[in-house]
């Protein structure tokens, strides 16, 4: 045998030992397979919940008997009532007034003589807010007032309306 064939051969040898050893430099999977299998990953991230604080009323401030109807702007002013949401930093949310009336009566008084309230509004975005980067947003609610109607009695009226904020995707 010449010094080439025996070349050849041993190299030939080489490659089908290598193959014969799956030693490719290729991923490719050698034989077929009915099965097979890899990992999969679950995740959970838990971020601080929301929290809601009134910080100021809105009040509709002193007035008579036969005054009109008062609308107060959702704006920054001493009249507005005021709310601080804190949460997961840079996170959104989306707030909501459930309730799309409410009714001021005189505490301990005549139920039956009320003051309404309704169109509550507020400074954030309709859709959606935004908590910054403390994870913290005030924001400022404003609403209407009827018409203080012949009748009311004296006195300062409360009542309580709800705000309500939540997480959005």
């Amino acid at each position: 045998m010449s010094y080439a064939m025996k070349k050849n051969v041993g190299l030939g040898l080489v490659v089908i030992i290598a193959l014969g050893l799956g030693i490719t430099n290729s991923t490719k999977v050698l034989g077929a397979s009915n099965e097979a299998e890899t990992l999969g990953t679950a995740r959970q991230k838990i971020i601080s919940g929301l929290t809601i604080q009134a910080l100021a009323d809105l009040n509709f401030g002193e007035g008579f008997i036969g005054d009109g109807e008062l609308t107060l702007p959702a704006a920054q002013t001493d009249s507005n009532a005021k709310f601080q949401v804190q949460g997961q930093a840079n996170h959104n949310y989306l707030l909501t007034f459930p309730d799309a009336e409410i009714f001021m009566t005189i505490p301990n008084g005549d139920a039956t003589k009320k003051i309404k309230v309704s169109n509550f509004t507020s400074t954030l975005n309709a859709n959606s807010s935004h908590l910054d980067a403390n994870g913290s947003e005030i924001f400022f609610v404003g609403g209407t007032r009827e018409a203080l109607a012949a009748g009311l009695p004296l006195g300062d009226y409360v009542g309580n309306f709800r705000v309500h904020v939540a997480y959005t995707n």
